[in-house]
């Protein structure tokens, strides 16, 4: 009995908790003027792995001169631990400045990134090798990647004036053979995000420089895959003020919501969100979120279509905040601050199985200017503290057989028709730590074999996901 009720209360201790993991240092040290660690990136790919990139300068025997590399490291135990440092870009003769990451459906890595004379390039990782570097076009400023569910990559790159955008399909063996475009003939217009829908259109945002109001609106504007062309530019709404659109996102219903920034700087900024339906013209006022906050930030949205908010508060040493939606107020919290001889710098953020934010930004000691790259993760799922309250009629998962267990065990489910599923094991921190499953299967009872001789022992659990949505998770003992 007393078995039964330390599980019961781990259980609820272990899911109950969504605080922010203990940073790790994923750079080497970078020490002023030799060397520099910038412009991070991350990606997930469809085994839970997590890739880490950051841009690093070194100085060369010129002082003027520097030269730059991409290093990346991966994680496959949720953040815990990570292989060696490897510079994947040992060719590279120009200072770097961005990254950006995404993963295919084949778990292929794909990367782009920024030089000094002002090239995209671009690199392929099929999880052996990296393909050789490739231009992709000539821009300088505003790097963006995503890939949609038919793995075609999307690149959008800004000139002085206009925003180019590019498109590279992730199983062509070509690496080269992007397709680069103008998107419109508007001067000054820059996309700042984008996402896909359900058809793979492209749902933009960014800001429309208006030269009679010497100022910036947001705007919005949609590309058909089908007819692979952009339609109109529209005005998202009649600001009086300056203001920007930063971040887009879709919810399950249709409906997009995207973040709009008053202000003409990070000092007055005042944080809307924006909304309508796919089906609507008119973008809505959905209400205020905070202030004095930088412009640029990441807006994730979880399964349950909560928001989700990483950005830079516009303080004396930017602190990196996390804000989501609770029935219907925004909350937030301090993701990394030591003290004001710190500077938090660029971050990217990636949303895994709809239940993890990790994070990797840059850190930068402000008085000997040492600049590092740090790795943080949290937990967003809620329905987990309650398996019950989620508990659809539609799927059963039953206990593991045995349990305790010596090395490996079954576990098994029902499905009632045809669902994605995701069989997931995690330890005692809520650190995924296999994926048995993630794959769509048809109605009926499934046994999956869990062989556990590489774990430590110890009380482990497993959680059935359908279709997105978390049905139950149950613990298991595992004895060596």
């Amino acid at each position: 009995m007393k078995y039964i009720l330390f599980i019961l209360t781990l259980t609820f201790s272990l899911f109950a908790q969504y605080d922010w993991s203990t940073p790790i240092q994923l750079s080497e040290d970078g020490n002023y003027p030799a060397t520099t660690n910038s412009g991070p990136a991350i990606t997930v790919d469809n085994n839970g792995v997590i890739y880490a990139f950051w841009i690093r300068w070194i100085e060369t025997e010129d002082p003027f001169v520097w030269r730059g590399h991409v290093e990346f490291r991966k994680s496959a135990d949720g953040g815990l631990s990570w292989t060696e440092t490897i510079n994947i870009t040992p060719e590279n003769t120009e200072k770097l400045y961005d990254t950006k990451a995404v993963c295919d459906s084949q778990n292929n890595i794909h990367i782009v990134y920024v030089s000094e004379s002002n090239r995209i390039y671009y690199k392929k990782y099929n999880g052996i090798e990296w393909s050789d570097q490739v231009e992709v076009y000539y821009c300088n400023n505003g790097l963006n990647l995503k890939i949609d569910s038919n793995d075609r990559l999307y690149a959008v790159m800004w000139s002085p004036t206009q925003t180019y955008y590019g498109y590279h399909e992730a199983s062509d063996t070509n690496t080269a053979n992007w397709t680069v475009k103008c998107i419109s003939a508007y001067e000054c217009l820059y996309i700042k995000d984008f996402t896909f829908d359900a058809d793979n259109n492209i749902h933009a945002v960014g800001d429309y420089y208006i030269y009679a109001l010497d100022e910036y609106r947001p705007f919005y504007m949609k590309y058909d895959r089908s007819r692979e062309r952009w339609g109109t530019m529209h005005l998202m709404d009649y600001i009086e003020e300056a203001s920007s659109a930063q971040a887009i996102v879709l919810t399950n219903d249709g409906n997009l919501f995207s973040s709009i920034c008053y202000g003409t700087n990070d000092y007055t900024n005042k944080n809307f969100i924006y909304t309508k339906s796919l089906l609507d013209t008119l973008w809505q006022n959905a209400g205020y979120v905070n202030s004095n906050m930088s412009r640029s930030k990441e807006m994730l949205i979880s399964s349950d279509d909560h928001l989700h908010f990483v950005e830079n508060e516009f303080s004396i040493n930017a602190n990196i905040i996390y804000t989501t939606n609770v029935s219907g107020s925004f909350l937030r919290e301090v993701v990394q601050s030591d003290t004001a001889i710190y500077s938090y710098g660029p971050f990217d953020v990636e949303l895994y199985n709809n239940r993890f934010i990790y994070s990797v930004y840059g850190k930068s000691n402000t008085e000997n200017f040492y600049n590092y790259i740090y790795f943080q993760s949290r937990q967003i799922e809620t329905g987990i503290d309650d398996p019950e309250s989620t508990l659809p009629t539609a799927a059963t998962l039953y206990q593991n057989y045995p349990n305790p267990f010596n090395n490996e065990t079954e576990i098994t489910f029902s499905i009632s028709s045809p669902s994605d599923i995701q069989l997931n094991i995690f330890n005692i921190k809520g650190e995924i730590v296999e994926s048995l499953l993630n794959k769509k299967l048809n109605k009926g009872n499934h046994s999956v074999n869990f062989q556990a001789n590489v774990l430590n022992s110890g009380i482990y659990f497993y959680q059935l996901v359908v279709n997105g949505k978390i049905v139950q998770t149950k613990s298991m003992l595992y004895l060596k």
